[in-house]
């Protein structure tokens, strides 16, 4: 992994591939301590400048990659080019699919968050699509902070090799980083609203809308409720030409 910075905050150099490659090597690898991934996306970058906790956790994370055109948008303008996309829910597809395919122990996967039917169906789906990984425990999101230990226990219990937390940014990332120590999983990576995609309950935007980086308006089309979380775009844009502009002047002096 190559290290970069982007606005204080660690960001990870590596293909869709490189990333799965490394997440899914940490999870075979006996006694690896947690390895907590991050997919930063504008809006945590808006978060993490407010608040330090939050970006203490974002550096503190073993692989930090960027979710969307956004981030990578922001690390070229800040002298990053080589910095690819790596969407969070592609992340974990390419991690099962490589697992299903690596005729190796089968890796055991917990799904924790959104509503009950959600990440049931979501679970449900997942095994029909990846026959060689054990999806081995299913749990909703909807609990109190006093339920966590319960779950954690719950979760060791299952003996999952990888964690996918769907609780939404910044609580998924928040409650990785406070129960890190107490799980037993090798990898956890905050995953927002996979679990709806894959019940079927939300739709990705059409490829070649991706290809364009517009999934984000394609979203807001589709979920108008999106939009306030939409604002930390433009602060997002904002703070980068912001920051463009300091190193310029760091150049000349």
């Amino acid at each position: 992994m190559f290290g970069r910075n982007i606005l204080g905050l660690k960001l990870d150099n590596l293909s869709l591939v490189e990333a799965a490659e490394t997440v899914l090597r940490h999870c075979q690898t006996v006694e690896a301590p947690l390895l907590h991934v991050i997919t930063l996306n504008p809006e945590m970058v808006v978060t993490a400048q407010r608040d330090q906790d939050f970006a203490t956790i974002v550096n503190r994370a073993g692989l930090v990659v960027p979710d969307g055109v956004g981030v990578v948008w922001g690390a070229q303008k800040l002298g990053y080019p080589s910095i690819q996309k790596v969407p969070g829910i592609e992340l974990v597809e390419q991690i099962l699919a490589l697992a299903t395919c690596a005729g190796e122990r089968k890796l055991r996967v917990y799904l924790l968050g959104a509503k009950l039917d959600v990440v049931e169906d979501a679970r449900r789906r997942a095994e029909l699509r990846y026959p060689g990984v054990v999806f081995c425990g299913a749990h909703h999101g909807y609990f109190t902070a006093e339920d966590s230990e319960t779950i954690v226990a719950q979760v060791n219990a299952a003996e999952p090799d990888l964690l996918l937390v769907g609780l939404g940014s910044p609580r998924q990332e928040y409650w990785i980083a406070e129960h890190a120590k107490q799980l037993n999983c090798r990898a956890a990576i905050g995953i927002g609203g996979v679990f709806d995609v894959w019940a079927g309950r939300v739709e990705r935007a059409p490829l070649f809308l991706r290809r364009l980086g517009l999934e984000w308006l394609y979203r807001l089309v589709k979920q108008p409720s999106r939009l306030p979380r939409m604002m930390a775009l433009p602060r997002f844009v904002i703070l980068v030409y912001r920051r463009r502009i300091q190193m310029k002047g760091e150049e000349d002096d």
